[in-house]
């Protein structure tokens, strides 16, 4: 009965049949493994083969021929590479959307892995420019190409990875700008022209300088509050890079106060105009009234530099309260009142001061 299973409880009988299933497959494993290594060792001189890497004591184990058929390689060898630029020229976007996930996160957190690679390729004769790393440079032409997709996610993915390396690989990235230019033109599209705006606007490469400035001076009228907030948050971004047009920013910056009637963008521009000229209020006079009106319709971030940059107009501009026009100050001026008054009187039957002596009232005074 026991060599049939009767009498056993079914959770026995599931586990010895889970490792049969294991001691099987790792038989089929070890066999497969060793086939491969034994043909790879047996290839024609005309061939490349791949020869099984020795083991601490000099043989070939296990454990080479593992790492001959591809088990356990290393994320920043030549095969990683090769595999995700064939995800990138995929035709399914789950393989592409796997590729720039792996892309951005090596490229955010810097992992060993990705250090290895950079190391490698500078010294293999690669030059790490500044504003981009050696190691993830090479994918730059693959992702650009995918600039044309119509899903959101993976369009974000592509943008973030554009943004961190074009600076160290300026003519890719001009072929990406048409592309970019693109969403600005869809009207039925919010948030395609926002991302425009702000991509254009954080890409610092000087020849597209010129192009950025002239699709912020036109976004700032766009009927989308939020691509004109993006587009002023952008003016902040072209004078960090470019100074050389601070000028012209200023003057699109005066247009903003004067003629926007959002919140969300005054706000914006308050953060901005700190940023960039602090010092230059005589900008906001004809504004002052508008920013105190939309203040309590601000975001808090927004309130804070509005209040900034209405306390320092206000020390500026206004009068001090604590300063009469002759000159004296406010203390003085309450001291010479103070001398001039009578003296207070100290009991409540002469509340009127009638009773000069210290006396006591009259009787119709105190019935009042």
């Amino acid at each position: 009965q026991k060599a049939v299973g009767w009498g056993r409880r079914p959770s026995e009988l599931a586990m010895d049949k889970l490792r049969g299933r294991a001691a099987s497959f790792g038989r089929g494993l070890k066999e497969k493994i060793r086939s491969r290594a034994s043909s790879a060792a047996t290839t024609p001189s005309g061939t490349p083969s791949v020869t099984p890497s020795a083991s601490p004591n000099g043989g070939g184990g296990f454990g080479s021929a593992m790492s001959s058929v591809g088990f356990g390689s290393d994320p920043d060898s030549a095969t990683e590479e090769k595999l995700r630029k064939q995800q990138l020229s995929s035709k399914s976007t789950h393989e592409q959307l796997e590729a720039m996930r792996w892309l951005v996160t090596e490229t955010g957190k810097k992992t060993s892995s990705y250090l290895n690679m950079a190391k490698q390729i500078s010294l293999s004769g690669g030059d790490g420019k500044k504003g981009g790393d050696a190691g993830m440079d090479s994918y730059l032409p693959s992702v650009v190409k995918l600039l044309a997709t119509k899903h959101p996610e993976l369009k974000r993915l592509v943008y973030i990875f554009l943004v961190r390396h074009a600076e160290s690989k300026p003519d890719d990235t001009l072929m990406a700008v048409n592309e970019i230019q693109k969403g600005l033109n869809d009207s039925n599209n919010a948030q395609a022209r926002v991302l425009s705006v702000r991509v254009l606007s954080s890409i610092r490469v000087q020849d597209i300088v010129p192009i950025t400035f002239v699709v912020i001076k036109n976004a700032v009228f766009d009927p989308n509050p939020l691509v004109r907030k993006a587009a002023v948050v952008g003016l902040a971004k072209l004078y960090s890079f470019s100074r050389d047009m601070a000028e012209d920013l200023y003057e699109i910056l005066l247009k903003v106060f004067d003629s926007e009637p959002s919140p969300l963008v005054v706000g914006s521009a308050c953060e901005v105009f700190n940023s960039m000229c602090p010092e230059r209020l005589e900008a906001i006079h004809y504004s002052f009234r508008k920013i105190c009106k939309m203040l309590v319709d601000m975001d808090e971030w927004s309130q804070v530099a509005a209040l900034n940059l209405l306390h320092r107009y206000a020390r500026e501009n206004f009068v001090n309260p604590n300063r009469r026009s002759g000159g004296e100050s406010r203390e003085e001026g309450a001291g010479m009142a103070e001398a001039a008054e009578p003296k207070a009187v100290e009991s409540v039957d002469d509340f009127y001061g009638e009773n000069e002596t210290g006396g006591a009232a009259p009787a119709a005074t105190a019935e009042v």
